[in-house]
């Protein structure tokens, strides 16, 4: 007999109720301390089986159903008896496995798969409907029944927590599952494990399961085609959504895509109607079947474990005291019947407040989820630099009261360095915000910075969060894109973006856009360029205010639009200088005439410039005595480097102690490749080469830091960020650092490597994310380290460092102390770092980034030059991926193997070829690469470059042998990776070789149909005049003619009929033509589809005919159209 528990019966809080034993099993699983037995013994009436213990802050009982009992009956008789024994029961879980409901419908796509977790939620109701209960209405249809009772607020609340958290890392059910296999290595015996994903098979809804207890005599050509057909990794997705529950195991498709048509369900299970009501609970299932006639039990004990890892994930959001105020379950019950009453009078407030809470949570999570970049306080700390009255002069001309009174206007704004732009474009912003208080008038703002490099894509994603902001809910086109993508785990492209953002658009009555400094935004990889096309879209609908440098690049773009000059006027200049006088030079307040002649002076050499007024006050600021005032007064320098220069003649005029300090601190803005804090400075600052652990006595103190560097220092007050005072300064410091600064990357890098050397992550890796979050906070300088020593540390200086680089790359716990912190970072916010990849090597770190040094010395010392580690596979194949050719050729010369396979390209050559890295691709075919190697996500070399439009290296690749028509993964083929992507070049190439232009295989079936999805008409002609079938059946959407249909590409679908196309042909997702047209909505396609002769009522697809498929999409006038043509319900 199990000892009793140290609690009480009224000290645990939580119930968790299993149907099966491998249910039960997984939740002692979960459990990080068992309890024994109830304290107090159970009444003779309850013959419930208890299984007490601890998850997190949080008492929990575990209670199962009887063997062999199942469904909504038992589990309310075991609900209702645990809540007599602990009677303190707050919130309940019922966690189990379930059938998954996939749906693949492209306007809601819910693609679950077994070993995934389906936890219940809705909006409108608790996500639980009973499906095989309800009412016949008067017009025939059927009303089911929704369990009436939503989960506890605290339960809620949690959830939402938990899904935002998963916005943006991974969730934690795969490190839950280990410490249980761990701790419970027999479970690994019984199935607990991962059966793996060539094992999840969903067949065809009309294929039934040809007998046996496997699916091995089953016809592999009726499973669905899903995409991706295999995931990158085995970790299981959480949906949220409806769960349907019955009285009957449902093992038939059918009736599976009828329960999920008629209430969007994306689970089923039996248990969930017995509690809702009874126990105020959330269903959170492992999907282990998919309800069909092929269900086995394969899957059911990894299924039972991925839900209970849910569960206790879940369980760590929930707060101790959330709990204590929810009321308890059993108070809840003894007053069903007077809730229901007072809910009957009162259903309606009730609900709105509830929706609302839930809908805030939401609208925050799809908010950040659209952008994460906030310039809310970039805007405060410069407005906040303004000297008042100034600037009124913009405000008040012609030009800019013509773009402000006008309508989708464009104004272009240059202005010379430190002419005051960014705090001119922030005095917009203010006087757009307080002349426009109104909801209906939108105001947005972007601020380029060139140490913050973002793409075109990133202006239309921060203008888009910027106008939901100022809505008092989503709009229905924002909550769409974000669904549609949600279930996908994917982001929109600019395309969508750009649609969604003029929708929402459309819905005020004006809306203006600034960007300031777009100068500073990259012309590297088309970054500029992609950028101003996003403002050429924005301008259709947006009045647009756009500040720059003169670059003439630039001012081409704008020339048709008017144009304001920025150029501090006399006026606002000596107003700024009469305001930092006051503040720093409060010595000469005893002298008015000096006082006049400074602000006469410094005006004067400013020129129109607000930083070389600053630059010029500060200078005089430095000077000892009056006399030296007036002689520096004298001689102030005319231009903006002439002012730099003579700032760092006072920079090196200090101490020697000052200018050491100087010359570092100016190193880490000069090279630093990302904008730092204060903190990180300070600690990057008293790193010593040698130290151990951080001396926080030789933290500098950050007044001082501004001091050495005489002006050309400042602090973002807001955002805590310190910076060069300008970006003219960066530039001055990039044609001079040779002269300036010429150790400054040995400096930065030696602190780096230093500081990831600390006896403080000798342990290695934090244990978990609380640890790891502490590790951060107490060194704060940690994050950039890791991310960035090897960009510091790479070039002609790598052997000065090459010793520090060893010190932790040869040591596996630092090594791995940073790596943890680096995949925090790319995974999810700092303190989510329990996924990061455990078994990479020192020899894969130096590889990434290029260090040869570094790289002979581990070889050298013997590091296996063909360790598998991470997402890499091989050094080889980093090196590879990364177009370090010199690495290359000396992994290969110390004995790499060439053909090693990797993870996401498979091998070297594969991510070479994808990469376009020309000379690697040639090196390693030199040296026996298989050039028909197969694997990784493109399947050959030859798919990966033609997919990415290297010709050079695919004409190379075919020269050495590649099979043109070898078949890969997703794309079939070369030819149809190339024609999916519209290269009409790549597609000539491999036709002239050989490629067979009918091959079959792949997403699209084939290259015509490639081609057709993408609406690439001029490679869809190549191929026709290459023999390609428009009739040939495979693929995602059967044909070629059902694919342009799908798209509403009427050109196309009237040539294709023209050629011969088979309007009736069957295949593919939806059937047919008709009925792919008649889904999306594209009228004039099922138009000219009937007039060819559609059969109208014609049987298939995932609709079953084309009525049906308009009837439910909401499609009215297809519907009339088809009913007019004799189409039947």
């Amino acid at each position: 007999m199990a000892p009793c528990s140290l609690h009480p019966n009224d000290a645990y809080t939580v119930g968790w109720i299993s149907a099966l034993p491998i249910e039960m099993a997984a939740a002692k699983g979960m459990l990080d301390e068992e309890h024994g037995d109830p304290q107090t013994p159970p009444q003779q009436a309850d013959d419930n089986n208890y299984l007490l213990g601890r998850v997190g802050k949080h008492n929990v009982v575990v209670a199962c159903l009887p063997k062999d009992e199942i469904g909504s009956s038992s589990a309310a008789v075991v609900a209702r008896d645990m809540l007599f024994t602990f009677p303190n029961i707050r919130v309940g879980l019922l966690v189990g496995i379930g059938a998954g409901i996939p749906n693949y419908d492209r306007d809601d796509e819910k693609d679950v798969r077994l070993g995934d977790v389906v936890i219940s939620s809705d909006k409108r109701n608790g996500g639980v409907v009973v499906y095989d209960f309800g009412k016949r209405l008067g017009d025939g249809s059927f009303e089911a029944v929704y369990a009436l009772d939503r989960p506890p607020r605290s339960l809620r609340t949690a959830l939402a927590r938990l899904e935002m958290e998963h916005e943006m890392r991974e969730n934690r059910i795969p490190q839950y599952l280990e410490a249980m296999l761990e701790k419970y290595p027999r479970l690994k015996n019984k199935g607990f494990l991962c059966p793996g994903q060539p094992k999840d098979l969903l067949f065809h809804a009309d294929y039934q399961h040809q007998g046996g207890k496997s699916c091995e005599t089953c016809d592999r050509e009726k499973v669905t085609r899903r995409e991706p057909e295999v995931r990158l990794d085995t970790n299981p997705v959480i949906h949220y959504g409806i769960v349907a529950t019955g009285s009957s195991v449902v093992k038939h498709a059918p009736t599976r895509e009828e329960i999920r048509q008629r209430h969007k369900a994306i689970c089923l299970e039996m248990e969930a109607a017995g509690l809702m009501n009874n126990f105020p609970c959330l269903v959170i299932r492992g999907i282990s079947d998919y309800a069909d006639s092929h269900k086995n039990d394969q899957w059911q004990p990894y299924a039972a474990a991925t839900a209970a890892a849910c569960a206790k994930e879940l369980l760590e959001y929930i707060q101790p005291r959330d709990v204590d105020e929810t009321r308890a379950a059993k108070d809840v019950l003894n007053q069903v019947s007077e809730s229901l009453l007072r809910i009957e009078d009162h259903s309606a407030t009730t609900r709105g407040l509830i929706l609302t809470n839930q809908e805030d949570q939401f609208r925050a999570k799809v908010i950040f989820w659209i952008s994460s970049l906030d310039f809310a306080a970039k805007y405060r700390d410069s407005i906040g630099r303004r000297q008042i009255g100034t600037g009124l002069w913009l405000l008040d001309s012609a030009a800019f009261q013509a773009w402000l009174t006008g309508l989708h206007q464009t104004m272009f704004c240059p202005g010379m360095p430190g002419a005051g732009k960014t705090i001119m474009a922030s005095i917009v912003i203010d006087h757009l915000l307080s002349t426009f208080p109104d909801t209906d008038v939108a105001v947005a703002y972007f601020y380029c910075a060139y140490k913050e490099q973002h793409e075109g894509k990133d202006l239309v994603a921060a203008l888009l969060r910027q106008l939901v902001q100022q809505l008092p809910a989503l709009p229905e086109a924002v909550n769409d894109l974000y669904m549609r993508h949600h279930q996908r785990r994917t982001l929109p492209t600019r395309h969508e973006l750009s649609e969604v953002l003029r929708s929402v658009a459309s819905g005020f009555s004006q809306v203006f856009l600034v960007v300031d400094a777009l100068d500073e935004c990259w012309e590297e990889n088309n970054t500029r360029a992609e950028f101003l096309h996003s403002i050429k879209e924005v301008k259709l609908f947006a009045n647009t205010l756009v500040t720059s440098r003169p670059i003439p690049a630039i001012e081409r773009v704008f020339e048709q639009e008017p144009k304001q000059e920025i150029r501090a006027s006399d006026g606002d200049v000596r107003a700024y200088v009469e305001a930092k006088i006051e503040t720093e030079l409060n010595h000469v307040s005893a002298k008015p005439s000096l006082q006049t002649e400074i602000v006469d002076k410094v005006a004067a050499k400013a020129k129109g410039m607000f930083l070389l007024a600053k630059l010029h006050v500060d200078s005089l600021a430095n000077k000892p005595s009056i006399r030296d005032l007036r002689e520096a007064l004298d001689v102030l320098p005319e231009g903006i480097d002439d002012t730099y220069n003579t700032a760092m003649e006072r920079v090196l005029s200090q101490s020697p102690d000052n200018v050491r300090l100087a010359k570092r601190v100016l190193s880490w803005f000069v090279y630093a490749l990302r904008p730092l804090a204060v903190q990180e400075l300070q600690h990057a600052l008293a790193v010593r080469i040698g130290d151990v652990n951080l001396n926080e006595e030789a933290l500098p103190f950050v007044g001082h830091l501004l001091s050495v560097c005489a002006g050309l220092v400042t602090i973002d007050t807001e955002s805590n960020i310190i910076r060069l005072v300008h970006y003219t300064t960066q530039e001055y410091f990039e044609r001079t650092r040779r002269e300036h600064l010429p150790d400054g990357p040995i400096s930065v890098a030696s602190a780096c490597l230093t500081y990831l050397s600390f006896d403080a992550f000798a342990e290695g890796h934090c244990k978990g994310d609380h640890e790891l979050l502490s590790r951060l906070a107490q060194y704060p300088l940690l994050s950039y380290s890791a991310q960035y020593w090897g960009n510091h540390a790479c070039g002609d200086h790598e052997r000065l460092v090459v010793g520090l680089a060893l010190d932790v790359l040869e040591h596996k716990p630092k090594l791995a102390s940073a790596i943890q912190v680096v995949d925090s970072l790319r995974l999810g916010p700092p303190g989510y770092g329990q996924h990061f990849r455990k078994n990479i090597t020192g020899l894969h770190i130096a590889a990434s980034f290029g260090l040869i040094n570094t790289s002979c010395l581990l070889l050298d010392n013997g590091a296996d030059v063909n360790a598998q580690g991470g997402n890499y596979g091989s050094a080889l194949y980093v090196a590879s991926s990364k177009g370090h050719e010199t690495i290359v050729q000396l992994l290969l010369n110390k004995g790499a193997d060439v053909n090693a396979q990797g993870r996401n390209y498979g091998s070297a050559l594969q991510v070479a070829s994808s990469e376009g890295y020309e000379t690697i691709v040639q090196l390693l075919l030199n040296k026996g690469a298989d050039v028909n190697a197969r694997g990784g996500n493109y399947g050959s070399a030859l798919l990966a470059a033609s997919c990415k439009d290297h010709e050079t290296i695919v004409q190379l690749l075919l020269n050495k042998g590649a099979d043109v028509n070898a078949q890969g993964r997703r794309y079939g083929n070369a030819l149809q990776a190339a024609s999916s992507m519209g290269h009409e070049k790549t597609v000539q190439l491999l036709l002239d070789e050989g490629a067979d232009v009918n091959a079959q295989g792949g997403r699209f079936g084939n290259a015509l149909q490639a081609a057709l999805f993408i609406g690439h008409e001029t490679t869809m002609q190549l191929l026709l005049d290459k023999g390609a079938d428009f009739n040939a059946q495979g693929g995602a959407y059967g044909n070629a003619l059902s694919v342009a249909s799908f798209q509403g590409d009427e050109k196309i679908v009237q040539l294709l009929l023209n050629e011969g196309a088979d309007v009736n042909a069957q295949g593919g997702r939806y059937g047919n033509a008709l009925q792919a047209a008649s889904s999306m909505g594209h009228e004039t396609t099922v138009q000219l589809l009937l007039d060819k002769g559609a059969d109208v009522n014609a049987q298939g697809g995932c609709h079953g005919n084309a009525l049906y498929a308009a009837s439910s999409k909401g499609h009215e006038t297809i519907v009339q159209l088809l009913l007019d043509k004799g189409a039947a319900w």
